[in-house]
């Protein structure tokens, strides 16, 4: 495949807490064994890409714990593969933007044997062929061409995603940015292709001292000089910016049409291997419309819930709607209902903890 995969991580914040003690949205789980960068990953992969870079503001040692080699995904390679590409945080300790990192690493690109780049931030989970988007780019002449998904997203709609309006032939006419979420909306997914020599021309343009973000500062601006389309999504795309749309693109895999729409046969995701037994279920629990993980002990009620890895629901203890993360305990007589309960979280006997679908209650890990 001729693109050379670039992967932006936004370390500004953390769905689950404060940026710099919870680890970057990329690596929070997801659908009970996987995590977000997985889906971007695997999708590259799928797509023939085995030349990707992932860039980072704040290195996390989860990220590279979880990424290593890139073995999991094929991409452990003498030549090309995965690299990692972390830089030093602003002087202020505030977001600096990725415009800095990739202008340090622009010789890295430009060796490249590759002609396309294929930009991707990390909010967004959806299924994607780069093969067909490239096909789109070249039967059109299109200089840059953003992915975006139409009545196919799930979830509120976040009023600062970019919102492109496209003619029949799908050229991009204008930026709508007075629609507030609607369905009919279309909603930019933060994935763009374009040639190398414009991504490479469009950082050069670029201030590197001025903490710029790519998207924003570089790309967008410089637009309307350039032939842009837009190639529609035809899957189940799920927008992950906030605490409440984290919850509710989890709970969405309950429904059997989602998880086959996400999970195309043929074309895994992929993720780093565990080597946890099955779920153990003793003769008192109680489970109904829910996803359980291996390494998982249920001697309790779970009922329409995502489970991951390892966690523990005690006997009387009762889950319902909620997400529970990693290594989490729940103890006898404990209540957890519409919550996101962090890894290794443990809820004590007989406490009772509720949100709402819109507001899920976030229950932190106490070390």
């Amino acid at each position: 495949m001729d693109i050379l995969g670039i992967v932006s991580l936004d370390s500004s914040e953390s769905l689950l807490g404060t940026a710099g003690e919870q680890p970057p949205r990329a690596v929070l789980p997801f659908g009970g064994k996987y995590r977000l960068i997985d889906f971007i990953l695997s999708n590259m992969v799928h797509s023939g890409i085995a030349h990707v870079g992932v860039f980072m503001e704040r290195p996390h040692p989860l990220l590279f714990e979880h990424l290593r080699s890139g073995r999991d995904w094929d991409l452990e390679r003498k030549q090309e593969g995965l690299r990692v590409f972390p830089w030093s945080v602003a002087l202020s300790g505030e977001h600096g933007g990725d415009v800095g990192g990739l202008r340090r690493q622009l010789e890295w690109i430009k060796r490249s044997r590759q002609n396309y780049v294929a930009f991707s931030g990390d909010s967004i989970v959806c299924p994607l062929d780069y093969g067909e988007v490239l096909r789109f780019h070249q039967d059109r002449a299109a200089d840059i061409t953003v992915v975006y998904a139409g009545q196919s997203w799930r979830g509120e709609m976040p009023d600062d995603f970019l919102r492109p309006v496209c003619d029949s032939d799908g050229r991009i006419s204008a930026w709508d940015d007075t629609v507030s979420g609607t369905p009919d909306s279309s909603l930019a997914t933060g994935v763009f292709l374009l040639d190398k020599e414009l991504f490479v021309a469009l950082l050069e343009g670029s201030d590197i001292a001025a903490e710029q973000d790519f998207i924003h500062h570089c790309l967008l601006p410089q637009m309307s000089r350039y032939r842009c389309y837009g190639f529609g999504v035809n899957h189940h795309v799920f927008p992950v910016y906030s605490l409440p749309s984290y919850y509710q693109a989890n709970m969405a895999l309950l429904e059997p049409m989602v998880r086959r729409d996400l999970f195309v046969p043929l074309r895994a995701v992929y993720t780093r291997t565990g080597d946890e037994p099955p779920a153990k279920y003793t003769t008192q629990s109680q489970v109904a419309h829910s996803l359980i993980a291996g390494g998982c002990r249920i001697e309790g009620v779970v009922e329409n819930s995502v489970l991951f890895r390892g966690v523990q629901v005690s006997r009387d203890a009762v889950v319902r709607n909620s997400l529970v993360l990693p290594g989490t305990r729940i103890e006898s007589g404990a209540v957890v209902d519409y919550a996101v309960c962090d890894s290794r979280t443990v809820v004590a006997a007989g406490q009772q903890l509720a949100g709402t679908w819109q507001n899920p209650l976030l229950v932190p890990c106490v070390t």
